[in-house]
């Protein structure tokens, strides 16, 4: 059965805290999550059981709040404290975050809060964002996505949490949380889409920043510089970022058991890990005129790492001692190379554009295992290797025609060309020959061929704001040995409408002018 939380966030003088992150856990594991309203009021519905609602807004701090929930549970008033580590001695009121009709914008540019920060850090004081364990979702919504300057990021979830933390705030504009993405996105991004925008350098010459991120625990390390250039020069914008970073873990547990039959277990296991991380990136935008321009951008991620774990079990019963042992070993890549043109025809000084957009992503992901058991004298011995070969290619031709300050619609054509390979080879150790295990080795794939049409119309009047559209996509499914053969045609349509359509978020500081 599932009950209710609600409540209210607000700061100390009362006021209510519009736009805050509301989380509930179980353990580590998000349940459910939602963003409050200009009120600060909050309502999220989670099963009965013991939980940990986390509220969450940028500048202030984190407050935690153990729930039992066991019928509809009112929490009252959370209060959140500014956090004077972030901010002292400064005074600044300014629009940070504003609400439209289909999603949150995130003014990174305007606010000295964001000074410091990295990239995760800013996207975990979003609204609805959460991200645990590398993963990064809305609202409690698995599957998110991430586009950086309208291209979607297609890195593994590790990479990506590796570059989001190699951006500085400086580098960023702005950041949009759509909770429900609209016509003008895939189907597949029905976990709602986080764009992320960075600033382009208007000044002429080369401006730069470098920065080292280091963490260390006991028995965990994490080192990641970054240096990132930007070069203006007439026309011509030129950009790059490169950046590295490596952690390891070293763990060892151990355990003693004496039970009341005399048995007695002793075990201990060691644990040891490294990764590696880096990628590069290098982009020009070319203003041929005042209407056109045009762009290009490479960029290559690695991502990579050995895992070590040593393992053994001692059970001593009536004095007779049985031990076993285990060793296994883990080597795992991931390299990414994606490529992206694009062109833009302003139609006019409103912000009327034509874009049209290639792009491709290629990722490739070879990884081997190795394990040894020894159980009781018998010995055991297996590897596995595989392989995944992912190819991505699309091509947009997007319209947006801005009517007035108050109404624009976007319509769109785009085709998607997926190509998916996977190859692994299961084998173990009988004497002094391996042996494939036909089960579970397995040669598979697909190549999927996409093509979609949108339209979407927005208009704010007053205090409300209506967005709606509608697309369809038709897709071409072949597998790789030619069993499945599919093509089927899928249309959806959306609306939202919203009232109070911005947030004015102050923080007290001292003049930061001066």
């Amino acid at each position: 059965q599932r009950f209710e939380i609600s409540g209210r966030t607000i700061e100390s003088n009362s006021n209510p805290v519009a736009y805050a992150t509301v989380v509930v856990l179980r353990g580590t594991e998000q349940v459910a999550g939602c963003v409050t309203n200009d009120n600060g009021e909050f309502r999220l519905t989670a099963a009965t059981g013991d939980y940990t609602l986390k509220v969450a807004f940028i500048g202030y701090r984190t407050v935690e709040r153990t729930i039992s929930l066991s019928n509809n549970t009112e929490v009252g008033d959370i209060l959140l404290e500014e956090d004077k580590t972030e901010i002292e001695e400064v005074v600044v009121t300014a629009q940070l975050i504003r609400r439209e009709a289909d999603r949150f914008v995130v003014d990174i540019a305007n606010s000295p809060i964001a000074l410091g920060k990295d990239g995760e850090e800013l996207l975990k004081s979003s609204p609805g964002v959460w991200i645990q364990d590398d993963a990064i979702s809305i609202n409690g919504n698995a599957g998110s996505k991430v586009y950086i300057n309208e291209r979607e990021v297609k890195m593994e979830k590790q990479q990506l949490i590796a570059y989001l933390r190699s951006l500085r705030a400086d580098d960023i504009q702005r950041i949009e949380v759509i909770p429900q993405s609209g016509a003008d996105y895939d189907a597949s991004s029905s976990g709602g889409i986080i764009k992320i925008t960075t600033k382009r350098n208007l000044d002429m010459g080369l401006m730069g920043t470098a920065s080292l991120v280091t963490q260390a625990t006991k028995g965990m390390y994490n080192v990641m510089p970054s240096v990132s250039l930007n070069y203006t020069q007439g026309k011509v914008n030129a950009y790059g970022r490169t950046w590295v970073g490596t952690n390891g873990q070293n763990y060892i547990t151990a355990e003693h058991t004496d039970y009341s039959n005399s048995t007695i277990i002793d075990a201990e296991s060691e644990l040891m890990n490294k990764a590696f991380w880096g990628g590069a990136n290098v982009g020009v935008v070319y203003d041929i005129n005042a209407k056109h321009s045009v762009g290009g951008e490479l960029q290559f991620n690695h991502h990579g790492g050995t895992g070590l774990t040593d393992t053994w079990t001692e059970r001593t019963n009536l004095g007779t001692t049985t031990r076993s042992e285990g060793a296994y070993k883990d080597d795992f890549h991931s390299n990414m190379l994606t490529a992206t043109l694009n062109y833009i025809y302003k139609l006019d000084d409103s912000g009327s554009t034509i874009k049209l957009i290639g792009d491709y992503t290629r990722t490739f992901h070879p990884n081997t295992n190795d394990y040894v058991d020894n159980i009781m004298g018998r010995d055991s011995t297996y590897r596995d290797a595989s392989q995944s070969l992912y190819q991505l290619a699309t091509a947009t031709l997007a319209l947006e025609k801005v009517i007035s300050p108050k109404v624009n619609i976007k319509a769109g054509l785009k085709y998607t060309y997926n190509d998916n390979s996977n190859i692994a080879n299961y084998e173990y150790l009988a004497g002094e020959e391996w042996i494939t295990n036909a089960e579970k080795s397995y040669d598979i794939g697909y190549t999927e061929n996409i093509g979609a049409a949108y339209a979407i119309a927005t208009a704010r009047l007053g205090r409300l704001s209506l967005v709606g559209g509608l697309r369809g996509e038709y897709t071409s499914f072949r597998s790789a040995d030619g069993l499945v053969n599919q093509n089927y045609f899928v249309p959806f349509t959306f609306l939202f409408l919203v009232t109070g359509l911005t947030a004015t978020f102050g923080v007290p500081v001292a003049d930061l002018l001066a």
